[in-house]
């Protein structure tokens, strides 16, 4: 798999100022293959604004484990960087979910047309319909990339969410029903943007806090309902679980990912009228 240099660690690693990590630039290390990286303060601020309430989707992909691709026209730098935000809102999984049971997503920053095989086999669709699974295993790892390749960005079988440097996000047709734009999505983005506007400046920080804590009140949610003695996930759940009605087939999905986590999901209950 292609890397870019920018981002190769050690030798490649972008110095900080003065020997230090300057104002403006956060460090991001552990899960990275062993790696540090230094990203630009904003990045992540900046993609939650351009997506806008899709940032959930982005995150409820994440949380699926899903294959993402960013694709821009060079140069690759930033375009790097767009991969590298949204790796942070997977920050916090380790705090919520079992190590064996956490979204396998591997950042895997540039990617280029002679990766597409390795993009295929990552699908979590193998076997399913026109995806072959491939030999010797090797499927349903998730990813978070980058490409400056338009041949690649058409590809639709290599990812399940396509974000441009546009800000539009385009969702796989497997996944059109678990990954909906949901109302409330759109509430919650109303809700993010005002603690972004509260007192202090907003930050990646905060952004990124959000989402960890978004993440830990559903996987704690979930099982809370089985200590509990829930074995059916009801509407009345999703709201205390943060979700809407149009959730249920992301879910059920994600419950699916989770041998600890008992419940069942039945998508019809849930369909709105």
């Amino acid at each position: 798999m292609q890397l870019f240099d920018l981002f190769k660690p050690p030798t490649h690693q972008r110095p900080p100022p003065n020997g230090e990590n300057g104002a403006g630039l956060g460090l991001l290390e552990g899960q990275l293959g062993g790696g540090q990286y230094l990203l630009g303060a904003g990045q992540l601020l900046g993609l939650t604004r351009q997506l806008r309430a899709r940032i959930f989707t982005l995150w409820k992909a994440l949380l699926l484990g899903r294959r993402v691709l960013f694709y821009a026209p060079p140069p690759v730098g930033r375009l790097c960087e767009c991969a590298l935000s949204a790796h942070q809102l997977t920050v916090g999984w380790a705090g919520c979910c079992a190590p064996r049971a956490a979204p396998r997503t591997e950042l895997l920053l540039y990617v280029g047309l002679n990766d597409e095989q390795e993009l295929l086999q990552r699908s979590p669709h193998a076997g399913i319909r026109f995806i072959a699974k491939p030999e010797g295993g090797g499927e349903g790892q998730g990813y978070i990339a980058c490409t400056t390749d338009r041949l690649l960005a058409d590809k639709s079988d290599t990812w399940d969410v396509f974000v441009d440097d546009q800000g539009a996000l385009k969702v796989g047709v497997l996944d059109a029903r678990a990954l909906t734009l949901s109302a409330t999505d759109e509430a919650r983005y109303k809700q993010l943007s005002a603690l972004l506007s509260a007192d202090g400046a907003p930050s990646d920080d905060r952004v990124t806090r959000y989402f960890a804590a978004e993440s830990a009140t559903l996987m704690q949610g979930l099982r809370a309902l089985v200590d509990e003695g829930v074995t059916e996930v009801q509407p009345k759940h999703l709201k205390r679980l943060h979700l809407g009605d149009n959730d249920a087939t992301f879910l059920r999905l994600l419950v699916a990912q989770h041998d600890d986590i008992r419940l069942t999901v039945k998508v019809h209950r849930f369909r709105c009228c």
